[in-house]
């Protein structure tokens, strides 16, 4: 099952970004995902292996509390200039990161094979498969560089199944793990 851990973002957060012209740049394609915040893409996971990841996910989220994070400024990878993914920022106290790493050693340490990767928490908007206006792509990045969307208030990691589509991804929650109320 190609799957990942995440957390979910409410689409009405985005709502405003989702109507700016360049993504109707025919270059530029608006993600059919529901959005979210990738903490860790799994790839292929054996069924198998699910209750230990699952068990993972939930020692994990119990030594979080729910924290709060800014949803705002925007960016490209790899750089504006030659973008191939739009992203919206994810800003909190670290606890993304923190999240990230202690799901990255505890399922590397329990035999699930995973890459090392540099973590920048961001939410994926648009995919670019060509070199869109450079005018749109400026005036989305100044109004979007800076702006903040609004704070939502983080209680779950997520895991999804993630099934490739030809208008998509189409991604089914498969577990959730909860934070503790302290």
């Amino acid at each position: 099952m190609r799957c990942f851990i995440s957390i979910d973002i409410p689409p009405s957060i985005l709502e405003t970004v989702s109507s700016h012209q360049l993504f109707r740049d025919r270059c530029v394609r608006w993600s059919s995902a529901p959005p979210h915040l990738t903490l860790i893409f799994l790839g292929d996971v054996e069924e198998q292996k699910l209750p230990v990841l699952y068990s993972t996910m939930d020692q994990i989220a119990s030594n979080f509390s729910p924290f709060d994070a800014v949803i705002g400024g925007a960016g490209a990878f790899p750089n504006a200039h030659r973008p191939s993914v739009i992203w919206i920022g994810f800003e909190d106290a670290g606890e993304s990161k923190r999240l990230h790493t202690m799901l990255h050693e505890t399922l590397t340490a329990s035999g699930i094979s995973l890459k090392k990767e540099n973590f920048v928490p961001h939410i994926t908007v648009a995919r670019v498969s060509c070199r869109p206006d450079e005018r749109t792509l400026s005036s989305f990045m100044e109004i979007h560089g800076q702006k903040n969307l609004g704070m939502i208030n983080v209680r779950e990691i997520v895991l999804k199944k993630s099934e490739l589509t030809p208008k998509g991804a189409l991604h089914t929650t498969v577990h959730k793990s909860s934070f503790q109320d302290r």
